[in-house]
């Protein structure tokens, strides 16, 4: 009886055991090329807005100071005729150069 169950338990342990190495070896080989170079990647969201002061928001993909991608979330927003952005001017302009 207890035989049989040390026997199940190094069963269990072992494929444990294969489960982990698998995902070591999947990890490794998987593993992007190490080049050191910096990659300054990064998204963020941004509402434009219109004279009519309809804001629709979108995703802006820079890489540096570039802009990659520039996606609608799909989010829109129509505010009242005497709403004022509150952002800084400069700031609304300004794409990919968040600081």
């Amino acid at each position: 009886m207890i035989f049989q169950n040390l026997k199940k338990i190094l069963i269990l342990l072992l494929g444990i055991l294969i489960i982990l190495i698998a995902i070591l070896a999947f990890s490794f080989l998987n593993q992007k090329e190490i080049t050191g170079q910096i990659i300054n990647e990064y998204t963020y969201t941004t509402a434009v807005c219109n004279e009519n002061n309809l804001c629709q928001d979108y995703e802006i993909s820079c890489q540096d100071e570039k802009v990659i991608d520039i996606k609608p979330t799909g989010y829109i927003v129509q505010n009242s005729k005497d709403w004022k952005d509150p952002r800084n001017p400069e700031d609304i302009k300004q794409w990919c150069n968040i600081n």
